[in-house]
Parts: structure tokens; sequence; C-alpha cells
């Protein structure tokens, strides 16, 4: 049996073959936190990420009188894996993924980290060959599994505006799972949950709640800067950047820098930022983003999605402009509402009483549907049948999105694939498995951690941290560490929306550091002005019948049609769906014509 493996630094990859011998490819980067390979050649750790308590676990070791560890994360883990084998994971924090072969026992183990923050692929051929990589191209590289592509996974991205874990564009290529890790042995392979967020409620009150978001906070903010020399942090001016900003500035006196993205809107959008930097005293960075820089950037951001996708922006600006300050790491201020709100479907509710005039009743359980607009102003935990509830709230938000975004319709994207799309399964099935495994009998908390899932771990941090990489810069995500993300699971819901006030206790919190009154300007990036007029060549390409009929996905004719119903103005299409042909379109052509480029290529 022969596994590979790529790190997801450029190039890296690492081959074993059952004599333990080794071929490694290096690119540079510091071989001591990417690769571990122990004298008798039977042991082997690729490493990618950061491991946040790394220098506690260290100093344990070292009170216990144990050997002195070389330096670098991946022999972290390899120490780790020879005490207490893959348990060893439950001993890490931060955002990482690696892959142990263990030559003893011959098999290769990979690992991504509990949330999700940095992705993994896998593909196995007939004959036993696994490889492994943070990203589909290596793999598309090794030419171990046919190419073919997943209509069905591509449907519910067209639909959803995201691939749904573990699918990807490849009908061969999986994702790994936030909280999974991957076993490879001769002959067979298999995954295995070793994380699901664990969801128990703590008896604690307002005060408690917030000393203990102070005292969590202020442990992983501290264990991410310690090894800094220049702290950088995307500030958009709302509350979770402000709160981070505020909390970083009383932990260290190193120089912080501050980025932001500015919009020429013919406004001025960024006067509180700008009034946050001088009160908080940052050197700060405005970055402007229009048209032209839409039209530079596009290709280069859609190619380094680990599968194509959308947004992002500002993490791949804002960190082009730290590596031009030689910042190492950026914090991103991303995951409060998820730790410290509630689903925005009860926020919602009064938007979903109006919409249900609009909506047609004979999709949804009537019985059911009754008994929760019935029950909407009390407890949540007196909400009905959890199955039934949590379809009506997919098929809410997605009536919600169709209402207020002009979703393109699902009966419509079936009709524009060449195969039969009617068999496909439906976006609300799907989601269902996630919600029946969180292991709770409360439904908020079913919604928020299928959200965690689905769309932070899988579709947010692991897109984020990519278009950072690409400027060679490494983002740091403190509200998504697991014990952030474990504490919002533990807080009652009467707490996350006291008097009132939507998230309440990080407002609270908030006040302990800064008497700084927040005032974010809200404003909208004009993505459809700029695809009609700059984008012209990207998308007649995207929707050109010859070049479709050569990708065999839709019909000849068809997405030319709707490409021409969008430029006439059909109110029932917006960017997003025209943006989702063309972001895929894109992104399989780098695949295609350069398998082996990285972004950073």
């Amino acid at each position: 049996m022969q596994l590979q493996a790529g790190t997801g630094l450029q190039r890296d990859r690492w081959i074993v073959d059952d004599s333990g011998r080794f071929g490694i490819a290096t690119s540079g980067t510091a071989a001591s936190d990417v690769f571990y390979l122990n004298r008798d050649k039977n042991l082997a750790v690729a490493f990618s990420g950061r491991i946040s308590n790394f220098h506690k676990i260290v100093d344990a070791c070292n009170r216990e009188g144990e050997d002195p560890l070389p330096k670098g994360y991946a022999a972290l883990v390899a120490r780790l894996y020879r005490q207490s084998g893959v348990d060893c994971i439950d001993q890490l924090y931060g955002h990482f993924s690696f892959i142990i072969w263990d030559g003893e026992k011959n098999q290769l183990v990979a690992f991504r980290d509990h949330v999700g923050s940095l992705p993994l692929f896998y593909t196995s051929a007939e004959d036993g060959t696994c490889a492994i990589a943070s990203n589909i191209r290596a793999l598309i590289g090794t030419g171990i599994s046919p190419d073919s592509l997943n209509h069905e996974a591509i449907f519910h991205f067209l639909y959803d505006k995201s691939f749904i874990p573990p699918d990807t564009p490849y009908e061969h290529i999986k994702s790994i799972l936030p909280g999974e890790c991957l076993r490879c042995s001769p002959g067979k392979q298999r995954t295995e949950r070793y994380y699901i967020t664990p969801i128990h409620k703590k008896s604690m009150n307002e005060v408690e709640a917030i000393d203990l978001a102070d005292s969590l906070l202020r442990e992983v903010l501290e264990e991410n800067i310690k090894d800094l020399q220049k702290i950088g942090l995307l500030f958009s001016g709302g509350v979770d950047s402000t709160l981070l900003l505020s909390m970083v500035k009383t932990l260290t006196d190193k120089p912080i820098h501050t980025y932001s993205i500015s919009i020429a809107t013919g406004k001025e959008d960024d006067t509180y930022v700008k009034k946050a930097v001088d009160y908080f005293g940052t050197e700060h960075t405005t970055v402007a983003f229009d048209e032209h820089v839409f039209k530079k950037h596009c290709s280069r951001i859609i190619s380094a999605y680990p599968t194509p996708g959308f947004g992002g922006w500002h993490v791949y600006l804002g960190a082009g402009a730290a590596a031009k300050d030689d910042i190492e790491c950026i914090i991103s201020g991303f995951g409060g509402e998820l730790v410290f709100g509630i689903p925005g479907f009860f926020k919602y509710l009064e938007r979903i009483h109006f919409l249900l005039r609009f909506l047609d009743p004979s999709k949804y359980h009537q019985k059911a549907l009754l008994n929760l607009m019935s029950r909407c102003a009390k407890p949540l935990s007196n909400f009905g049948t959890p199955g039934i509830l949590f379809k009506i709230y997919v098929d809410l938000r997605m009536g919600i999105n169709r209402w207020f975004n002009s979703r393109i319709a699902e009966d419509r994207l079936r009709n524009l694939f060449s195969c039969n799309a009617q068999h496909f399964t439906s976006i609300t099935d799907r989601y269902l498995c996630d919600y029946i495994e969180s292991r709770t009998t409360d439904f908020a908390d079913r919604v928020s951690y299928s959200r965690m899932k689905n769309f932070e771990g899988s579709k947010i941090l692991g897109k984020c941290n990519e278009l950072a990489r690409c400027n060679n810069v490494e983002l740091l995500i403190p509200l998504m560490d697991r014990r952030i993300v474990e504490y919002g699971f533990s807080i009652p819901h009467r707490l996350k929306s006291l008097k009132g006030q939507y998230r309440y206790l990080e407002m609270k919190l908030s006040s302990r550091y800064h008497n700084f009154v927040r005032g974010k300007y809200p404003f909208t990036m004009p993505f459809d002005d700029w695809l009609r007029s700059h984008l012209p060549d990207d998308a007649a390409r995207a929707f050109d019948p010859d070049h479709i009929c050569n990708r065999g996905i839709f019909r000849p004719g068809a997405l030319a049609a709707l490409w021409k119903e969008y430029q006439q103005g059909d109110a029932e299409l917006s960017w997003t769906d025209i943006f989702a042909f063309i972001s895929l379109d894109m992104w399989l052509r780098t695949m295609s014509e350069h398998p082996d480029r990285t972004c950073r290529d």
C-alpha cells in the first residue's frame, strides 16, 4: 500500500510506503512546524496550522521531567501520539489539521480540528492507494482517482451557495468534517467523529456568565498573541472586532495594526472606524474596495477557495495589507453571533409571520406550522416535534432568502442540468442529518449546531483561512476557539437576549474594557453592478453553450438563456445566482488547466 499526503503548504508532499522509506519535497517552510520524522522512520507527522496551548503543554512536559521536546508543532503532536494514541487530539486547542503515519501499526490517521478551521480532503483508488491534502489541487495532481464531477453536490452549491460537507465538486473527493478523523490502513479506510460539540446548559447568572466569557477569551487571546512580534486585527467597527481590540490592548504593549475595508458608495462609510482607531491608538490601514479591485482579484480569490464559493474579500484584502506590514497573523472577530446570540430564525419570527402570506402552505406540515406560530412567543423549550420544526426552519429560511434575495427556484435550477436532476436530495433533508447528530432536544441549540458545522466550520473558516494564506498570513479567529464555542452552547438562552438587547452578554463584557460607543455604518457591496459591468468576459465564458457542453453538467443553451434573462432584469434572479455559476466555472477551470498551481503561485 502506498499513502500520499499533502501538507497544504504550496506543493509540499510526503510519500510513505510499506517499507517506511520517505520521499519529502519541501518549499523552505519551517520544517520543524510542518514535518517530523523520528529516528526509526516509523512515525511521521505532517502539520498545518497553529496549536494555541503549545507552550502550556511543553511547560507541563518539562515539569514532569520528560525528555526535552524538539521544537515545533509536528514534534509535539508526535510526542502526544506516542503517549496517548489518537486521543492526543483531546489535548490540543487551536486551528489545525495534521496527518500521522504510524509505521508500526501500518496506518495513517488524518485529523481536522474540532471546529473545522482548516480544510482537509481525501480520495482513494481501487488498489487501496489513499491521498490526503489540505487542498483539492494536490489530489487532482496525484491522478489517483478520476476527476468526474458530482452533479448533485453542484446542484446543492448553486442553490444554497456552498457545498454541503463532505461533498466536493468531484465525485471521488470528499472533505473530512470538523471534529472528524480519517483512518487509512491496507485495503480499507474509514472516517470517525472524535468530537461533537457538547451542549449542556450550565446553571449560572448574568455575572457568572460574563466572568466566564471574560476569563476564557483572555486565555485564548494570550495564547495566540504570545509569540507575535506585531499584532494585526481585521476591524469592521462592529461589536466583535471592537471587543477583541479592546481586550488585546489590555494584554500586550506590542504594536497593533488594524485593517478595514472601504467601499466607494458615495458616502463616508468609514467615519466610525476612523474614530474608533483614534480612540484605541492603533496603526490603521483602510483598503479601498471598488470595481477595479473586484475585477483584478476575482479570479485569484475564487481559485483560492477550498471549494467554489463566495465572500471572504475583507480577509483577503486585509491580509494582503497586513503582509506589507510584515504581520504574520491577523485576528478576525468572526463568530460572535454564534457564541453570544441565538439562531437568526428566532430573530426574524415577525418577518416569517409576514412571509407566510406569500409562501405556498402546501409545502409544509400544516399542523406543525400552526403549532409553531402559536408557540413562537413562548420559551424556546416549548417548541413542538424537533424534526418537523427543523424542516420548517430550513424551508422558511429558504423562503426568506427567496423573498429578499431572489434565490433561484429549486425546480428551475433542476431543469438546467443535463442529467435527471429530479432525484437529487433536497437541501432540507441534507441538513436534517446534522440536526439529529447534535444530541440535544433543544430546538435552538440543534439549529445552532447545524449552522456551526455546515456554515461556520465548513464554509467560512476554511475559506477565510485559505484566503489569508494566499498572502502568507495566518488567520486567528478567537471566538471560534472550541473553548469559546462550548461556552456559547452552555449559556442558557434567557441570558443571550436579556432586557430586550440582542447579544446582551457580549455588550456587557465589552463595557468592562471600553466605553466607546459603537456605531458601525452598514453598507452593501454593489456586486450586482460590478458583475454586469466588470466581468463580462468571465460571465460570457461561464455561460457560453459550447463551454458548458464541454463540462457536461448543464443542458446546451440552458445557461445562456439564464444569463440573458438576468441581463434583461429577471426579478427572480440575483447577482448571487449568477455569480455562483461564474465561481464554479472559474474554480473548475483552475483545476483542469493548472491542477498543481496554488493561490500563492
